[in-house]
């Protein structure tokens, strides 16, 4: 019984961590958006301001839906979040994030996804041995009602279809959330 409550415990303090990322994240770009309106000699390029705005505006809804008991973003609603975008399986590139490989959204300069690169003792595949396989492949995400995934192009060229890496359902409350 102590080892569940104990698993409960750590279960809500990353739960914790999460929605205070949610918050710091709305808050800087709150304040990166009103110290540009009061200073004029502030610039800030139209595209970085529309991603900032549309970036604290989800990541507001999504914060509003976590708190009122809403469950997490699941692997199928991280992908359908940036269909059509421009994709890559990339290495991190700062020191926290210095031995990860993920899923890099380059239209919104933002992780999709980040994996930590370890010695895989199993036989079982993970995610980051995935990507390790498709590093430098073209990859791009698609949508089919409540289906989605992320496809290797170059794996699939020879029959137009591509090659499903991964595919995991969209949550039934994800399009109420991510349209507003």
């Amino acid at each position: 019984m102590m080892l569940s409550l104990s698993a409960e415990v750590e279960e809500m303090e990353r739960d914790e961590e999460r929605l205070h990322m949610l918050r710091e994240a709305i808050y800087l770009a709150d304040e990166i958006l009103s110290e540009v309106k009061s200073n004029p000699r502030a610039q800030l390029d139209s595209t970085v301001r529309a991603k900032l705005i549309h970036g604290r505006d989800w990541r507001m809804r999504y914060l509003k839906h976590l708190e009122e008991g809403g469950p997490m973003l699941e692997a199928g609603d991280e992908w359908s979040m940036h269909q059509g975008h421009d994709l890559a399986i990339e290495w991190g590139h700062e020191v926290w994030d210095e031995n990860r490989i993920g899923l890099r959204c380059r239209s919104c300069d933002d992780w999709v996804q980040l994996y930590d690169v370890e010695e895989n003792s199993s036989s079982t595949l993970t995610v980051a041995d995935l990507y390790l396989e498709h590093e430098t492949h073209t990859v791009v995400s698609w949508r089919r009602d409540l289906d989605a995934g992320i496809e290797c192009v170059t794996c699939g060229a020879v029959d137009e279809k591509g090659f499903s890496l991964l595919e995991a359902s969209v949550s039934s409350w994800f399009d109420a959330v991510w349209n507003g």
